[in-house]
């Protein structure tokens, strides 16, 4: 099947039956249920979808000593999902949160390397998007706020 095709046979399913399809399998599928979780947070306050974003983050943390060989896939998926949400739909809103969300994921990096052996380098990758999503975030900042990033990021830079 076609592209095209493809597209204008879903578009013809409609919105309702497209919804049910997609909470359905997000159900069975965890990357698409984080995926749809993260889209419909893009609708709340300021406020909601950076507390929203921050559990993402903390339960990247949380399962920090739970990621094995086999899961670089879905750990750089996880990343690369928050990655763009944070700076999709939070970094336009509040770029100081957006900046903290993002340093948080690169502080991440360290202890999920040595556990992941990310032998294709997915993982550098989503975590290099991350830096560079970081960049965007910091040059948004007003530039007195700019001129208050810790030492900190600059040792995690470099």
């Amino acid at each position: 099947m076609t592209q095209t095709r493809s597209l204008a046979q879903v578009t013809a399913l409609g919105a309702d039956r497209l919804a049910e399809i997609l909470v359905d399998h997000a159900f069975h599928d965890p990357g698409l249920e984080q995926a749809l979780r993260l889209a419909l947070a893009a609708q709340a306050s300021d406020a909601e979808l950076a507390r929203i974003l921050a559990g993402e983050v903390d339960a990247m943390t949380a399962r920090r000593n739970g990621w094995s060989d086999g899961d670089d896939q879905e750990l750089a998926h996880g990343i690369n999902r928050i990655r763009a949400a944070i700076t999709r739909d939070l970094l336009p809103r509040t770029p100081r949160a957006a900046a903290d969300l993002h340093l948080r994921l690169i502080r991440l990096h360290p202890s999920i390397v040595a556990q992941v052996r990310d032998g294709d380098g997915v993982v550098g990758s989503a975590v290099e998007d991350v830096v560079a999503d970081f960049g965007l975030a910091c040059a948004a900042l007003p530039a007195a706020d700019r001129r208050k990033l810790p030492a900190e990021v600059a040792a995690l830079l470099l």
